[in-house]
Parts: C-alpha cells; structure tokens; sequence
C-alpha cells in the first residue's frame, strides 16, 4: 500500500447530471461512472482532460447506480483513462463475489504494466454485518488495497437491513463507522460513497484516515430547491435518471450553496 498524506480534512466530490459536467470543478476531485464513460464521448473526453492535467480521477464501477460494467470492463477503462485509482466490481450485498472479484482484479491488474500506478480503491459488501466486517477486515489487511469504500447501499443493508431508497444513510454510516473505530479497525484511507445528510460527517471531522466522500445530494437537493442547512431538508431519493436530467437555471444558486455548504462540512 503507498502511504497516504494524512489530512485533517475531507475530500468532497461533486457529482452533476450530464448537461453540467463542469460542475465536477466545484469539488476537489472527480468521479468516473464507467458506465457513463463507455457510451458517452463528451464524458470521455471530459475526463481524459482531468487525467492530462493531474487532477485524482476514482474510476467507478457503476453498482452504486445499479449498472454496473463487467470487471474485465473495468480494467479495460482503466487502461485507456489511467485514472488514479479504479473501484473493481463489488456485488450488491454479496461479500463472497465482491471479494472473488478484488482478488480478479489484483492478479489481472498485476499483468498489466500500464496500471502500475493506478491505485485499488475497494468497496466491502456483505448479507448481514458480520460478513461485511469479515470482507472490509480482509481489505483493510490486503497489501493491494489502497483505499476502502464505506457504501450508502451496503452499510444500511448490514446495520438495518434496509436495501434501497436512499434512508439511513448517515445513522447507520456513523453507527458503523462507531463500531470499526471502537475495534481498532481504521487504519487505511477511507471514501464515503454517496451521502444522505451533510450532518452525518461531523463525527468524522479530524480523523486522519476519513480521506474523502462524493455525492449527487447537493446537486439534486439544488434541483429540488432544497439548502442545506435550514430545518426542513429532508434527502430525496435520487432517480436513476438523474444523469440524464437537465439543470434549470433558477436552481444554481441552490446547487452552488449546498457544495459549498458541504466542503465547509467536511473541512476540519
């Protein structure tokens, strides 16, 4: 594993329908659904352009978004982006195929000279808590394994056994996050994959391996005329159209106030 700057503050992606890719330029780095990235040109473009300029690419594999891309494809992505780091496929609420599929793709990977230095960034999924803490113990111990995903969609799953929907996001993320940081389990760079209250991020506020989040919340809340901060915002699921919807121009100032709101959130 290479040794990762320790900051004392997080990360926060932003991540926009389509029509407004440079939105993305509003967080601090940028997230690549590999879905999106073998059918859309300008979406190619739009991030080889990130990658030429230096900027940290996370190439995703698309089950946060329920269309995932094959595993192979991943790393067929990989070869032509160079991302900084690329996710290998987790399978939703499967702890025994996410784990075949790392082990996939760190021995595939290793045959591949021009992903030397693209880091693994790897997502634990499990039926029920403990197989989830059995997966994401195996990735905190895997050399190979740079980074480690906690899921908007498994973690719920494992704490409350809620599937879908967008609701617990943060009580049971800061309630796993509670149970791991009381077992000594955090000691490799963590991601949080999506978001359902900037609140939830106060508990990681400091922590030296809390390295960064990303989300569409503060887009859509923007979309919905929803601001962060006030005593009414309540998290809409998104729609699994969101990607293809366009932005009204009444909304931006909505949108443009909750990511900022949210990197305030999440800097120390």
């Amino acid at each position: 594993m290479r040794l990762h700057k320790q900051l004392l503050r997080m990360d926060f992606y932003v991540i926009p329908p389509n029509s407004n890719m440079e939105l993305m330029k509003k967080g601090d780095r940028f997230f690549c659904l590999s879905q999106i990235y073998l059918r859309n040109a300008e979406y190619r473009k739009f991030f080889k352009a990130r990658v030429a300029e230096g900027s940290w690419v996370t190439l995703d594999n698309g089950a946060g978004d329920h269309e995932t891309v094959t595993k192979e494809q991943v790393l067929e992505i990989a070869v032509d982006l160079q991302p900084s780091e690329l996710i290998p496929l987790d399978i939703l609420f499967d702890g025994k195929q996410t784990l075949e599929n790392l082990k996939w793709t760190i021995k595939a990977k290793s045959k591949i000279p021009s992903l030397s230095n693209v880091e693994i960034f790897a997502c634990p999924q499990g039926k029920d808590l403990t197989e989830w803490i059995e997966v994401y113990t195996w990735m905190l111990d895997c050399p190979d394994v740079d980074t480690i995903g906690m899921s908007k969609l498994a973690i719920p799953y494992a704490i409350s056994g809620i599937k879908f929907g967008d609701v617990g996001i943060a009580k049971d993320r800061n309630e796993m996050f509670k149970i791991l940081d009381n077992q000594g389990l955090i000691y490799k760079p963590l991601h949080f994959l999506g978001a359902g209250e900037a609140w939830e991020f106060e508990l990681y506020k400091g922590n030296k391996f809390v390295r960064s989040t990303d989300s569409c919340f503060t887009v859509w809340g923007g979309m919905n005329k929803q601001r962060f901060g006030t005593e009414d915002y309540e998290r809409i699921p998104t729609p699994h159209t969101y990607f293809d919807m366009l932005i009204a121009d009444d909304c931006m100032d909505d949108i443009l106030h909750n990511i900022e709101y949210m990197k305030q959130v999440t800097k120390a």
